[in-house]
C-alpha cells in the first residue's frame, strides 16, 4: 500500500520538479519495498497539471502500487509593463501610432509581447491622443497596459499676407476692402480672416485702417492683416 498521493500548486512549469521518491514501505511479509520513478510528465507551456508517478513493486515483480505527486500550475506572477511614454506635438497628424513597446518577461521567464488594444480619435485642433498597448500572459487573464500619450498643442504660428493700402480722394471711397485670401496654418488647415476693427471716416483727410484677423484653431494664435 503506497502512501497517500501528494501535490501542490505552483506558478511556473519550471517549479514542477521531480518531488523525489516517497518513503519506503513494507510488504505483507515485512520486506522493505522502494518506489521507482515510472512516469515523467511532459512539460506544460503555461497552466495545467503535471503528474509524477512512482511505482512500488513487490518481490514477485507482479504486485504493484503507484504513488503520484501532482503539480497544479496556475500562473500568479503578474506582469510589469515598461514606464508609459508620451510627447507634445503641434499637429494632430504627428500623433501617429508609436508602435509596440519592447517585449517583457513574465515571472516564469517567458517572453510576452504587447498588442494595440485602443487609440483615441485625432482631435481637430488640440487635445490628448492615447495609444494603449496590452501585455497578456499565457493564462489569457493576467494583463498589464502600456500607454503612449500625445499632447497636441498648436505651436506653428500664422503668417498673414502682406499688408496693402491705397490713396483715395474722398472719405466715402475708403470702403471695406473685404477679407484677404485664406491662409494655411502649419498643420495645413485653412484659416479665414475676420474683420475686427475699422477706423472712423475722417471729415476730410486722414488714414482709415481696416484690420482683419486670422485666428488659429487654438483661439490663441493670431495674425493681423
Amino acid at each position: 500500500t503506497a502512501p497517500d498521493n501528494g501535490g501542490t500548486t505552483v506558478s511556473c512549469p519550471s517549479e514542477a520538479v521531480d518531488p523525489g521518491a516517497p518513503a519506503d514501505i513494507f510488504d505483507a511479509c515485512g520486506r522493505t519495498v522502494s518506489a521507482v520513478l515510472t512516469s515523467t510528465p511532459d512539460p506544460e507551456s503555461c497552466e495545467g497539471e503535471l503528474v509524477w508517478e512512482y511505482t512500488y513493486t513487490a518481490c514477485d515483480n507482479t504486485t504493484t502500487d503507484v504513488w503520484t505527486y501532482t503539480y497544479t500550475i496556475e500562473f500568479s506572477g503578474g506582469l510589469t509593463a515598461p514606464d508609459n511614454g508620451g510627447t507634445t506635438v503641434s499637429c494632430p497628424s504627428e500623433a501617429t501610432d508609436p508602435g509596440a513597446p519592447a517585449d517583457i518577461f513574465d515571472a516564469c521567464g517567458r517572453t510576452v509581447s504587447a498588442e494595440l488594444v485602443s487609440s483615441d480619435a485625432l482631435p481637430d485642433c488640440e487635445g490628448m491622443v492615447v495609444y494603449t498597448y496590452r501585455y497578456t500572459a499565457c493564462d489569457d487573464e493576467t494583463t498589464a497596459d502600456w500607454t503612449y500619450t500625445y499632447t497636441v498643442e498648436y505651436s506653428g504660428g500664422l503668417t498673414a499676407p502682406d499688408k496693402v493700402g491705397t490713396t483715395v480722394s474722398c472719405p466715402s471711397e475708403a470702403t471695406d476692402p473685404g477679407a484677404p485670401a485664406d491662409i494655411f496654418d502649419a498643420c495645413g488647415r485653412t484659416v479665414s480672416a475676420e474683420l475686427v476693427s475699422s477706423d472712423v471716416l475722417p471729415d476730410c483727410e486722414g488714414t482709415v485702417v481696416y484690420t482683419y484677423r486670422y485666428t488659429a484653431c487654438d483661439e490663441e494664435t493670431t495674425a493681423d492683416w
